[in-house]
């Protein structure tokens, strides 16, 4: 160029964003270790349940850990659980700022219902 750099000239396909989507998570459950399992159909993506430990992201003003859920490209839902009993129903909308979920609030199944914020 101009200023004496080489050009740079791509070939091939583009290699896909390996993250489809994220959103945020707030424990309000205090389960302390969050596990996201994401899938696509019977296809575990996230390896075997419960899945990949998540990062904390930061704490509320409410003091509860919110946790940013990296969802790979693919998934068609995930789950969110404490790996030893306690998850949430499928998550299957990931256009959302984050979800939460209530105390005693399940499906008919046992599992947390979310809500989005």
């Amino acid at each position: 160029d101009a200023e004496g750099h080489f050009n740079v000239y791509p070939w091939g396909d583009p290699i896909p964003d390996p993250v489809g989507a994220s959103f945020k998570f707030t424990d309000n459950q205090k389960w302390g270790t969050v596990y996201v399992y994401a899938f696509n159909g019977n296809v575990a993506m996230t390896g075997d349940w419960p899945g990949s430990v998540c990062t904390v992201s930061e704490t509320n003003g409410y003091g509860e850990t919110v946790y940013t859920i990296t969802v790979p490209a693919g998934a068609t839902g995930v789950v969110l659980s404490n790996g030893n009993g306690s998850q949430t129903v499928d998550i299957t909308n990931f256009n959302v700022q984050g979800y939460y979920t209530k105390a005693g609030d399940k499906d008919g199944s046992g599992h947390l219902n979310v809500y989005t914020w």
